[in-house]
């Protein structure tokens, strides 16, 4: 089991005028396991869900709170958002002792945008900006997670029982910082990389409480300018994972609803610092979800 979120939101619609305020409160209660052993840590391997998508099962007392704007205009609305997150310490190893982590707090910005082109078009293009302060153990600090900035955009497609949503959006961050003459200074090269998303999903609606969908998707991860002194290779190799599956959604009841999404995903990996060889990988990524409105 992991953790347990707990979200709340509040949004105020001024009488007469186009505009809205929201805000919103998220609490990670740290029911899950933190301590994973190397064994149990095997079973989350990869990055970013490239493999697993649980990427972790545990961590702290996490708070994030943040403020937003909402501008309805004639075709459609535009939002920005800004909020800060409280990270909680934790034990992240069941092996060793005296190592509980301290994540660095993150301030975090996002805007978009929903605009109706025509009845059947809609364009959504978004940003989103994270920044990070430093990881500490006993105290001190010892990394930093280098700024991210999200780039992207949606366009849905509606005619009739059919749907298609296409989503592009790209990842581009800045250099972490670690401990060099005992202070936190900015690496040499960049240990994070360059990333691209791209889904396109087909939906087919047979009845108001039934829809089914199509749904693929491609990742890419570049190459890290980081690389290994001695053997030249990248700290972390190019990776493109490819995943496609069918999905369904099931509306029980006025209030509740299920659905489910199936995908079959390959990721080929070039060989880096850690992997001495080119590697392709195969599995299957199942997904069940229910939900209650009230």
């Amino acid at each position: 089991m992991t953790d347990m979120l707990v979200s709340g939101a509040y949004t105020h619609v001024f009488p007469d005028r186009p505009i809205a305020l929201t805000f919103d409160l998220d609490i990670n209660i740290p029911t899950g396991k933190e301590r994973l052993t190397t064994e149990e840590a095997g079973a989350e391997w990869g990055q970013r869900n490239d493999l697993f998508e649980v990427d972790n099962f545990g961590e702290g007392l996490n708070v994030g709170l943040s403020v937003g704007g909402m501008y309805q205009f004639e075709r459609g609305v535009a939002a920005l958002q800004g909020g800060y997150v409280y990270s909680g310490e934790f034990d992240s190893t069941a092996e060793q002792d005296d190592d509980d982590l301290d994540p660095g707090d993150q301030l975090l910005l996002v805007g978009f945008m929903d605009w109706n082109v025509s009845p059947q078009y809609t364009v959504s293009p978004f940003f989103a900006y994270a920044y990070f302060w430093a990881d500490k153990t006993k105290g001190a600090e010892h990394f930093q997670q280098g700024q991210q900035l999200v780039l992207g955009t949606n366009l849905r497609i509606d005619y009739d029982q059919i749907g298609v949503l296409v989503n592009v959006q790209g990842t581009l961050p800045t250099k972490n910082k670690v401990i060099q003459d005992d202070e936190l200074k900015a690496e040499a090269d960049k240990s994070n990389s360059a990333d691209i998303f791209a889904l396109t999903a087909l939906t087919y609606t047979f009845s108001p409480a039934l829809n089914a969908r199509l749904q693929a998707d491609i990742r890419y991860y570049g190459e890290t300018d980081f690389k290994d002194e001695s053997s030249g290779l990248p700290y972390s190799g190019k990776r493109v994972r490819y995943a496609a599956g069918p999905g369904v959604s099931y509306q029980l009841t006025s209030h509740a609803a299920v659905s489910g999404l199936f995908k079959i995903f390959m990721m080929d990996q070039e060989r880096d610092a850690f992997v001495k060889e080119d590697l392709t990988y195969k599995g299957i990524n199942a997904n069940i979800e229910m939900s209650y409105t009230f």
